[in-house]
């Protein structure tokens, strides 16, 4: 068998889905997403581009201007430890979420604090988009899957 010519391949199916969560540590409230699966290559490469603005921001500073790192602070005053892996997390997030028309997409900071004070909906959250993400090229041509609720 000779070698593949991915030119000649039509690009993956988009996955657009919506799923609402909960959490039982906050009994009665829900978060609503729309996220829709981006292509490896695609969402390396926009993910790099987050990834190397938060680590600056939230791990680094601003050495040139002697900025220490950005504390991401939750009410209370509490401050949430922001790591790499954390800061990969939130940038695929960021990269998947579709939000309606009219709404702003949620931010790294609201991003970080959902983290903490729904702990259960953000591990659903993620298991979500990684599923999301390998079900990519699933659906047939390039029509959107259907949205589960």
């Amino acid at each position: 068998m000779g070698k593949l010519n991915p030119f000649t391949l039509r690009p993956a199916a988009d996955i657009t889905e919506t799923q609402t969560f909960a959490d039982p540590s906050q009994p009665g409230k829900e978060i609503t997403l729309t996220f829709t699966a981006v292509a490896g290559a695609d969402m390396s490469s926009l993910m790099g581009t987050r990834i190397e603005e938060h680590t600056q921001k939230y791990i680094l500073g601003n050495k040139e201007k002697d900025e220490p790192p950005a504390p991401v602070l939750i009410p209370g005053a509490r401050e949430i430890k922001v790591s790499p892996r954390l800061i990969r997390l939130i940038s695929m997030f960021q990269e998947m979420e579709t939000p309606p028309a009219g709404e702003k997409p949620y931010t790294f900071e609201e991003w970080a604090a959902l983290g903490v004070v729904m702990p259960r909906a953000f591990l659903d959250i993620t298991n979500w988009a990684t599923d999301l993400q390998r079900r990519l090229g699933e659906a047939s041509g390039n029509e959107s899957a259907a949205t589960k609720g």
